[in-house]
């Protein structure tokens, strides 16, 4: 079972609104954060200060960065996108997700809404959404 981390939430990984979050994490180990290893998300990921701990507790699943970098690309095509988030709608895309943590990125909330027909989870009475979580593979 996975979700999308959007960087945007990084700095609110350890307040309240996001506690339900880090219990998820920590409720079952097939609950984990999706990841890949493009250049985009190295670049924002390599400033999250948990990001060590997630890897060593098996709590990042990682998705083919060449798939997730030619959906990219094919998205940047495309005049779709209110964001500039291609790599997170990409990531959704491939693995197959529909839920996004974030915390103000609204163009991203519209975009993973209407483009990947997911749900956004910014608060802790949001919690109820981690219970509809799937992954692929």
């Amino acid at each position: 079972m996975c979700i999308i981390l959007d960087a945007c939430a990084f700095g609110d990984y350890n307040n309240s609104n996001l506690k339900p979050v880090r219990d998820w994490l920590a409720s079952k180990p097939e609950n984990r954060i999706a990841y890949s290893k493009t250049d985009r998300f190295e670049r924002e990921w390599k400033h999250f200060k948990r990001r060590a701990e997630l890897w060593q507790s098996g709590k990042l699943k990682f998705v083919d960065s060449q798939k997730v970098s030619s959906q990219e690309k094919k998205l940047e095509e495309t005049p779709k996108l209110r964001s500039n988030d291609t790599h997170v709608i990409a990531l959704a895309q491939v693995a197959g997700i529909k839920l996004l943590v974030t915390s103000g990125d609204r163009a991203l909330q519209t975009d993973f809404k209407n483009i990947i027909r997911g749900k956004v989870y910014k608060y802790a009475k949001h919690e109820h959404l981690l219970r509809e979580v799937i992954c692929k593979g």
